[in-house]
């Protein structure tokens, strides 16, 4: 999400621009387990790349979204993406080179999820 900023240039007129947010990498949005999401595209390309561990993941019981989490529908709560992992207190994913589309194209700022959301 681009934010808009001013700023006076060196003629002293002002100049508008925008600005990408910055991850913080806080794992706020791997709390939805984003996994959930994952479309026919990602799951053929985990076939071809023999990511059996991420099929199996996604085969661990059905989740279904209960209106705000998403839950498995034998009754347990997801309390995050599998696949977050914490090193040095900041979120990583142990799949970021093969992430589900829906998690490469997600941007910081742009959902109430993000730590960065402003409204």
């Amino acid at each position: 999400m681009a934010i808009r900023f001013m700023r006076i240039n060196s003629t002293g007129r002002i100049e508008h621009f925008m600005k990408e947010k910055a991850c913080g990498r806080c794992g706020k949005c791997c709390m939805a387990d984003m996994s959930t999401f994952a479309d026919d595209e990602d799951i053929a390309r985990w076939r071809s790349e023999g990511r059996g561990d991420i099929l199996a993941s996604l085969d661990s019981g059905e989740k279904v979204w209960a209106g705000d989490r998403i839950v498995l529908s034998g009754g347990g709560r997801l309390s995050s993406c599998s696949f977050l992992k914490r090193e040095n207190g900041l979120a990583c994913c142990s799949i970021y080179d093969t992430r589900p589309k829906v998690c490469r194209e997600f941007q910081a700022g742009t959902s109430r999820l993000c730590s960065l959301w402003t409204d």
